[in-house]
């Protein structure tokens, strides 16, 4: 079997793991299908972790590859690996002979040594050991054990058995032979050894490739795939080149440009080719590019946003980890972006359309670009258009080829896959009228081009011409497709691949479907040309596709969608937790509504942890909401945990524990987070001693719980226990110890404990200064929390003078127009305001606010901070109706990031209570006090001093009828 049928000029070589599985003997069947079940998916999660493609070659590939000598062109760099397993039975019936080809280069082929022997099987064994090159490159198991050359029965003796003698010649060679693989777990463990000691060994000698390296590869190699045969319209690239060159002076206007046209237009295509001349051009451009269309099933926005600030983070070797959870990921990116400042970002999103219902609300991309950002994004969907139009963007419309663009694109088409029609056929393309569309066109010249020396080409060529549209050319593939390939196996092949998240493999079509390995991999080879492969999983190369299998298979009754889902989730249910099992299994049960055997398979710990990631729990979290109220995930975790533990030591049990107290705090769930981690620093400090780093960071994530509800003296207890154990570990002088001094301030500072938050902020800021460059971010970080503790202890004007030193910083760092600074802005102002500067303060309230807004959208949390403190200067000065509506926005912001459960949302909502008072709207201001009670009795318990405060201000408000 043979995933990944693409041109190897869409891979890089050195990260394709290629594997060609021989079997020889009857009884070794079971173990083949092992391999493929439990193994091979097994070893395809290590290769995606480490950004590689696994590749199982079928019967003609390995005849074509390990025979002609195509492997040693460039060894080892993509010269596959054999697995060979030998049994002793008689051998499986002989499959049909090999093409008239390669029996002529091959003769022996057309010999048969031994009665019933597996004819091409056999051959390619014999081939592979004749070739002590190969030996580092091949691997073979049996179940039996080397034999004398003749055994004794009394007079009689019986010859060496073929599989003995076999056996012997391959350890004779210098190849590997492990023996006595009698059932699967030996077998699994064998081949597991064998293959990851392989598989490190080359990409060892490929060079470690980081996972923005390798999201770089996958994205340039898809669009790779879309330039074949694309001519270029030069008015077209004249207006991407203008939009990047910017205003005369460099500076963007804050839109971003928007490519639209029909679907199958060629804006991909566009975007591809413009991207690769431009780089060309700019050696060294800060160029990003994202096809949606490179992951098949879409998805959200999240892995967009990271991959931008991975890119960042790169690019000016920024020493701050990426934000975990989604919340954080949409607040931090313009904070982000703010870091590039002396030089262009360009960033390139295609198929924005194909993004999930809720990404496309286009929240998450900022309304306004800073000035050395561009954006262009390509989309066919009028829902992200008008959203974007509606935003001032400028709009690339790409319109339908013209017919002397048609007429090359078919000469070149011809020309570069070395086919040959006439002057009249190509005549006849160029004109028709469905041609104007690129995609159309390609598509026809790409099954036309299978009989173009064929005596069907004319008869062909009218069958395709007489397509109507797009649907109806489709259509007529997939009915082209049942005729050779047979009905039945297309639908069934079309429509599984139809109902996956992420694409299918081979190995893993196999799987799922009752067909023989060489009539699937003809299949496949003859859907080349509509199939894109990521990571060794094919999908449809273009939605039409994806729209006509759905269609003709699913829409049409032959098989249901939930009936498809079900089928894919017992798959991938047999398969060993891991990546792909958790990409597919929950996916496909949430899609088929089966919510009993969902809540089951994200419970089970191994594939809790599969989904879970450091990075954000975003799809666990989606799948809990659709769960619903039908099972508790607390009760359901606390289950699962408890049969995980069984059997398994201290040291096991830290990770999956870590990993529920991240997954709960994403959720919001403070309590059941706070005893995941909890019970982690236990086991870290009886495994590890009290003074172990992992023990400190451990200790910093308690103390942001303690925050989270309330519970600062226990905060800063545990940062008090963290910086001890650092300065024991990295000594007083290290920037992590600035960092953990100024958390510890912070917290000091937020109880009132003034004198010790100043000493331990002097502190960190004597460190922080001794750090030269890499210590200023820290240093003005400081300098903020001082200024804030000036403020308190009413030292203003030494809180300005902090204030002002902290905004030179990060005017130096960031630039003049960064969020950074807008909140040095914010923060001075109150100063002015405390000292009763108020015209003073209004303006830099104004001017913070107006830099919040442009680098961060009018929807940003820190553009609630600013909008909050002005309301309330508004507020004092005695201008209830601005007041009013300045809280009003600082609300609706913070409802809509933060959700009403949230500590800086009932704060708005207690201000917002307050003005709604004085102004005589009791009815108002008692719905949000009594909203703010109950979140503040949720969030922090009926204690909690604020809510204590409005139940009296409730008690003293006037009746309302």
């Amino acid at each position: 079997m043979g995933n990944g049928r693409l041109s190897p000029t869409f891979h890089d070589p050195r990260f394709q793991i290629r594997i060609a599985v021989v079997v020889l003997g009857s009884d070794m069947e079971a173990a083949c299908d092992y391999l493929l079940r439990h193994v091979l998916p097994e070893l395809e999660d290590l290769c995606v972790g480490l950004g590689a493609t696994l590749m199982v070659m079928d019967m003609d590939q390995r005849v074509r590859t390990i025979l002609t000598g195509d492997d040693l062109d460039a060894p080892g760099a993509n010269r596959p690996y054999v697995i060979g397993l030998i049994g002793d039975r008689d051998p499986m019936a002989a499959q049909p002979e090999p093409d008239a080809e390669l029996q002529r280069r091959f003769p022996w082929l057309r010999q048969t040594a031994e009665p019933h022997r597996h004819m091409v099987d056999a051959a390619l064994i014999e081939e592979i050991i004749a070739d002590p090159v190969r030996a580092s490159h091949a691997f073979f198991y049996t179940t039996g054990q080397d034999n004398p050359a003749t055994i004794s029965y009394g007079n009689s003796t019986r010859p060496e058995s073929p599989a003995a003698a076999l056996r012997k010649r391959i350890r004779a060679n210098g190849f590997a032979l492990r023996d006595g693989c009698s059932d699967p777990e030996t077998l699994s463990r064998y081949m597991r050894e064998d293959l990851i000691a392989a598989i490190d060994r080359q990409l060892s000698h490929a060079g470690v490739e980081t996972s923005i390296e390798a999201d770089r590869r996958r994205h340039r190699a898809f669009a790779a795939s879309r330039c074949r045969a694309y001519v270029a319209n030069e008015s077209y690239l004249h207006i991407l080149d203008e939009y990047v060159a910017g205003s005369p002076t460099g500076d963007g206007d804050g839109r971003g440009l928007v490519i639209t046209g029909e679907s199958g237009a060629g804006k991909s295509a566009l975007v591809a080719y413009w991207s690769e001349r431009y780089r060309r051009e700019h050696p060294g451009a800060f160029l990003i590019e994202h096809y949606i269309g490179a992951d098949s099933a879409g998805g959200d926005h999240f892995p967009i946003m990271r991959r931008i600030m991975a890119e960042i983070r790169e690019r000016y070797a920024i020493d701050e980890p990426l934000p975990s959870d989604a919340r954080e990921i949409e607040e931090a990116l313009p904070l982000w972006l703010g870091n590039v400042q002396k030089e262009h970002l360009l960033v390139i999103i295609d198929a924005l359309d194909r993004l999930s219902e809720p990404s496309q609300a286009l929240a998450w991309l900022p309304e306004y670009l800073q000035p050395h950002l561009r954006v262009i994004v390509a989309t066919s969907g009028d829902g992200t258009l008008e959203q974007l139009r509606e935003r001032g963007w400028s709009e690339l419309h790409v319109l339908p080829l013209r017919i002397e663009e048609r007429r090359e694109i078919v000469r070149r088409y011809f020309r570069t896959s070395e086919r040959i029609v006439s002057a009249d056929d190509v005549q006849r393309f160029s004109r028709d009228a469905g041609s104007a569309n690129p995609l159309f066109l390609r598509t026809r010249l790409q099954e036309i081009g299978r009989y173009a020396s064929s005596s069907k080409l004319n008869e062909r060529i009218d069958y395709f011409l007489e397509a109507r549209d797009l649907d109806d050319l489709f259509e007529r593939i997939l009915i082209r497709l049942e005729q050779e390939h047979g009905r039945e196996l297309a639908g069934d092949v079309l429509a599984l691949i139809w109902a996956s998240s992420n694409g299918l493999s081979e190995f893993e079509l196999a799987g799922c479907c009752a067909a023989h390995g060489d009539s699937l991999s003809r299949l496949l080879d003859a859907l080349e040309h509509h199939l894109i492969s990521h990571r060794g999983q094919l999908a449809f190369f273009h939605d039409r596709m994806r729209a006509a299998v759905e269609r003709r298979y699913v829409l049409a009754g032959e098989r249901s969608a939930a009936v498809l889902h079900r089928r894919l989730a017992a798959y991938f249910g047999t398969l060993p937790a891991g990546l792909r099992r958790a990409e597919e299994e929950p996916w496909q049960l949430q899609r088929a509504e089966e919510w009993s055997a969902l809540c089951r398979s994200i419970a089970d710990i191994p594939m809790f942890m599969a989904l879970s990631s450091p990075g954000g729990n975003h799809r666990l979290l989606a799948y809990w909401l659709a769960i619903g109220n039908r099972f508790d995930p607390a009760d359901v975790y606390r289950e699962s945990l408890a049969c995980f533990e069984e059997g398994r030591s201290e040291h096991e049990l830290v990770v999956p524990l870590g990993a529920l107290g991240r997954f709960f705090s994403d959720a919001g769930r403070y309590a059941e987070a706070e005893g995941y981690c909890a019970r982690v620093l236990e086991l870290q400090e009886r495994t590890l001693g009290d003074s172990h780093a992992d023990v400190a960071a451990t200790l910093d994530y308690l103390a942001t719980l303690h925050y989270h509800t309330g519970r600062g003296a226990e905060a800063t207890s545990l940062l008090r226990r963290a910086l001890v154990i650092r300065e024991r570990i990295l000594g007083p002088e290290h920037l992590s110890i600035a960092r953990n001094l100024a958390d510890l301030g912070a917290g000091l500072y937020a109880m009132g404990e003034f004198d010790e938050a100043e000493r331990r902020l002097s502190d960190a800021l004597a460190i922080g200064g001794r750090q030269e460059a890499s210590g200023l971010p820290v240093v003005a970080m400081i300098l903020n929390n001082l200024g804030a503790l000036r403020i308190a202890t009413g030292s203003y004007a030494a809180a300005v003078s902090y204030f002002e030193k902290a905004r030179r910083i990060n005017r130096f760092l960031f630039g003049p127009e960064h969020p950074e600074v807008a909140s040095n802005l914010v923060n001075h102002a109150f100063a002015l305001q405390a000292q009763g500067s108020t015209g003073a303060a209004e303006e830099l309230y104004r001017s913070a606010l107006a830099i919040s807004e442009k680098a961060l959208g009018p929807h940003h949390p820190q553009v609630a901070i600013t909008l909050t403190n002005l309301g309330a200067l508004r507020r004092d000065a005695g201008d209830m109706s601005e007041a009013e509506a300045l809280f009003s926005r600082a609300l609706n912001i913070r409802r809509r990031v933060f959700g009403s459960d949230n500590l800086e949302t009932l704060d708005s909502m207690k201000r917002l209570g307050y003005v709604l008072k004085r102004r005589g709207d009791y009815a108002g201001a008692m719905r949000l006090y009594e909203e703010s009670v109950r979140g503040y009795e949720k969030l922090c318990g009926p204690a909690y001093p604020d809510a204590e405060q409005l139940r009296i201000s409730m008690q003293e408000m006037p009746r309302v009828r």
